[in-house]
């Protein structure tokens, strides 16, 4: 890894394109692919394979701003929207190759890039790397969903929805006399502290009853990938 001594909070712009090649030592100076993430790092990503002959730019596409933007902020950012949603067509329209993270991304990348496709273009399948064997009984429910679960991201991320239907079926399961739902679980990964209590509470009211609901922070790659071996459905 090489290092530009630049703060982190600081927005990485394309002038810093000569600043990474002088960084580079003759010998590894000749680069092949320059790997842009999305408007963050796409930019530079660009201007480097500009400055660096021979080396193309591949640009990694993992948000949708034109779909996801508009409904996360307040309708007095709609300028700024804009501009980065017509920033990012721009850079997925320069990349050599470009990439969806997941069939959203995917579908809309192909969208952007109509007038220019390469059939080298690729949806990235996010995902574990190790092998999860999973011998877990499925005698009870143990659900588990997890991701970026601040109270800001609610209306994209869908946690409160997440709880609320396991709490309903939970409801449902127990009038039913389903004997898996009696004692069911829901351990959601990526819940910050404060939002702990707001499920319990959520998913109590939904069911009538207390429900074993797990709200945790971000976890290290060995400690989730027990808790996805631990359980026996994923939300």
């Amino acid at each position: 890894l090489l290092s530009l001594n630049i703060e982190a909070s600081t927005n990485v712009v394309p002038e810093w394109a000569k600043q990474v090649l002088g960084l580079l030592s003759v010998e590894t100076k000749k680069v092949d692919w320059w790997i842009g993430h999305d408007i963050i790092t796409g930019d530079i990503a660009l201007a480097c394979a500009k400055e660096c002959p021979g080396s193309k730019a591949a640009i990694i596409m993992n948000m949708s701003y034109d779909d996801y933007a508009y409904v996360k902020h307040h309708t007095r950012e709609g300028p700024s929207i804009a501009e980065k949603v017509s920033r990012q067509q721009n850079l997925l329209r320069q990349a050599a190759i470009a990439y969806g993270v997941g069939p959203l991304l995917f579908e809309r990348l192909q969208e952007i890039r109509t007038q220019n496709p390469n059939p080298n273009d690729a949806m990235i399948i996010p995902g574990l790397l190790d092998k999860l064997d999973s011998s877990q009984s499925t005698n009870r429910i143990q659900a588990i969903t997890f991701g970026r679960f601040e109270p800001s991201e609610a209306l994209l991320k869908q946690a409160p929805l997440a709880v609320t239907a396991f709490a309903r079926a939970v409801n449902s399961g127990v009038e039913s006399r389903i004997k898996s739902l009696e004692d069911a679980q829901l351990c959601v990964i990526g819940a910050p502290s404060e939002t702990s209590e707001q499920f319990r509470t959520s998913a109590q009211k939904e069911a009538g009853r207390v429900i074993n609901i797990k709200a945790l922070d971000f976890l290290e790659r060995s400690q989730l990938k027990n808790m996805i071996q631990g359980s026996n459905l994923c939300m």
